[in-house]
Formats: structure tokens, C-alpha cells, sequence
């Protein structure tokens, strides 16, 4: 799977202000760079020391996505967020990992030098689509052509996603342009294969790969999932130039 094509070159950093991915991954390797390495477990994850403090430091109280961990934080891996973070700035080359100790990469140190929000964002959405393993960070099954069509989903939002539409028309669309995504799922005994694929496309692809981006907007989340509604943001409009 190759770079998505035609993202925006440059970016206007008001359009970033408000994206909590990018602030809490520069917060995320700012700690790193004051500590001059983290020393890692010897499973090679982060120590408990560190994902407190980081919580900590940068989560806040409204921070809904930052919410998603377990009290108290003994590792990263009882906070998805922190696990995700970790992951995103390492694949893409911010930190590397050596004899136990991660560190900034000369990458990391010219982002926090410039302030460069959009070389963050853009690193970062390469690296969520082609290394990330998305299932990871869920608790639905895998389904690989969610993330190597993800161009199929860029395409409707880029047509359709002018105003608010139902979730629902979105998955139909997507079915239709990949139907070998079916392939992926199947009946269990507590939930058809429609279900699973609906609701694992809706909450894996939308909300958290494409709302975590800030390039989509929901309206009616409390609701049915019948009732849920999706659109395009600005953001979305000037960093996605052309999805195919």
C-alpha cells in the first residue's frame, strides 16, 4: 500500500488549532525530549512512571478521547491513547526505540523546534493508514480492507460529505465500491455479520481514525445508530485535495 496522493502541501495552522492529536503528541515527545531518553520495560513498553505523569501533565478533564483508560494507569497498554500515541510518533520517526531506551529522533527535535503542526498531522495520517494495525486499538475484528481501500472512504466523504448524511448511507456506499470487505466477518452467536461489519466501520474508520484526525464531525452520537449523522469538515476540504 502505497502514501495517500494529493494531501495539501501546506496548511493554514488555524485549521490545526483545535485537532487534540496534534497538541497531545507534541506534549508527548516535549516529555520525551526533557527526559533525554525513556528507559523501557523489558516487555519494551512505556514505564508506569512515565504514562502517570504524562496523563497527568497532558490529559484534561473534557479530554473525552484521553478518558479512555483504566484507573489507576499501571502500563501503557491501560491506556489506548497513550499505547496510540506511542505507536503513531514512533512509526512515524519522531522517536526510535535503542537497547531499551526510547528517544526524540532528529525528525522529533526539528517538529518541536519549528512548531511544525502540519508535518505532525500529515506524518501521522500516513503512518495511521499504512502501519498501524487498527484492530489493535479496538475491541472488533480485523478487517485489513478497511484500511488498504481507505481511499473508497475519502472518495464518499469527498462527494457526499457536504452535509450531514446518515452513517448508514456511508457504509452502503463503501459496500458497494468493496464488497470483498464481507469476507472479513461472519455470523456469531451473539451478533450477525451485517451488525459487526456496521458497527466495526463506523466506530474503527469514522469515528476513531477519521474524527481522532479532526476530518469529520458527528451530530447525534447519543443516539440509535440508526440515527447517527456524518459530514466533512473544513479541515477535511483543505487537506484532502483529491482522494484518488
Amino acid at each position: 500500500m502505497e502514501n495517500i496522493k494529493n494531501l495539501a502541501k501546506k496548511l493554514d495552522q488555524e485549521l490545526l488549532k483545535d485537532i487534540l492529536l496534534i497538541d497531545d503528541a507534541m506534549k508527548f515527545l516535549k516529555k520525551i525530549e526533557r527526559e533525554s531518553f525513556v528507559k523501557l520495560t523489558q516487555k519494551g513498553n512505556l514505564p508506569r512512571k512515565f504514562c502517570r505523569e504524562f496523563a497527568a501533565e497532558a490529559f484534561t478533564k473534557d479530554e473525552d478521547i484521553a478518558l479512555l483508560k483504566k484507573e489507576p494507569i499501571m502500563g501503557e497498554e491501560d491506556c489506548k491513547y497513550i499505547l496510540l500515541l506511542n505507536n503513531l510518533t514512533g512509526a512515524s520517526g519522531f522517536t526510535k526505540k535503542i537497547h531499551g531506551k526510547r528517544f526524540l529522533t532528529k525528525k522529533g527535535q526539528k517538529v518541536l523546534t519549528s512548531n511544525d503542526r502540519y508535518q505532525v498531522f500529515k506524518e501521522m495520517f500516513q503512518t495511521y493508514i499504512l502501519k498501524l494495525n487498527w484492530s489493535y486499538f479496538d475491541i472488533f475484528p480485523e478487517c485489513l480492507s478497511f484500511r488498504t481501500n481507505i481511499e473508497g472512504t475519502l472518495l464518499l466523504l469527498y462527494q457526499f460529505g457536504d452535509e450531514f448524511k446518515n452513517v448508514q448511507f456511508h457504509l452502503d456506499r463503501y459496500i458497494e465500491i468493496c464488497p470483498e470487505c464481507k469476507n472479513d466477518f461472519s455470523d456469531t452467536p451473539y451478533m450477525s455479520r451485517d451488525k459487526m461489519l456496521n458497527l466495526t466501520y463506523i466506530n474503527r474508520v469514522l469515528f476513531n481514525f477519521l474524527r481522532l484526525f479532526g476530518l469529520v464531525e458527528f451530530e447525534n452520537c447519543e443516539k440509535e445508530l440508526s440515527d447517527i449523522l456524518i459530514k466533512r469538515t473544513i479541515l477535511f476540504e483543505n487537506f484532502i485535495v483529491s482522494p484518488i
